[in-house]
């Protein structure tokens, strides 16, 4: 991987110079910016967590799409802009305690909610912590009463 390609990939997930040196590379932001502008090279390493992290985005993608079109039992492109919920995380501590995920995945959560609201048929929906709670009576937060809280705030489908 070269120093163009780290930054765009970088940019690409949403990470910060000083998010990525952290999350990514294991290293200071002053040697992440030397792997940028060539002055170093690319550890395999970074490229490695760059290519996890691409990956996790893909598959993230594909399964919030297939999930979405099971439970309108339609294709996502019949449906009007703007008819499928996904929500957004303000901080990694909120999209932590939902998902249990560690920070790194919270950026790549923002580029996979940026690249479905450009596709047109999702909504941004804040994710509010209390609302989860008493919506889910308590229980641990887990993927399926995540996925049902998430689907709770669908509309009923209208067609383009």
């Amino acid at each position: 991987m070269d120093s163009t390609q780290l930054k765009f990939l970088r940019t690409l997930l949403f990470f910060t110079q000083d998010e990525a040196a952290t999350y990514i590379g294991f290293c200071t932001a002053r040697s992440w910016n030397y792997y940028e502008t060539g002055a170093r090279q690319v550890p395999p390493s970074v490229a490695e967590k760059l290519e996890f992290l691409l990956n996790w985005r893909s598959a993230e993608i594909a399964r919030v799409i297939k999930d979405s079109e099971a439970f309108y039992r339609v294709v996502l492109s019949d449906l009007e802009p703007g008819s499928v919920p996904i929500f957004y995380f303000a901080d990694a501590f909120s999209y932590g305690a939902a998902s249990a995920m560690s920070p790194e995945f919270w950026r790549s959560q923002q580029s996979v909610n940026a690249e479905l609201l450009a596709s047109g048929c999702f909504r941004l929906v804040p994710f509010d912590l209390d609302a989860y709670m008493r919506f889910s009576a308590g229980k641990l937060m887990d993927e399926n009463t995540l996925e049902l809280y998430r689907l709770s705030f669908a509309v009923e489908p209208s067609f383009g």
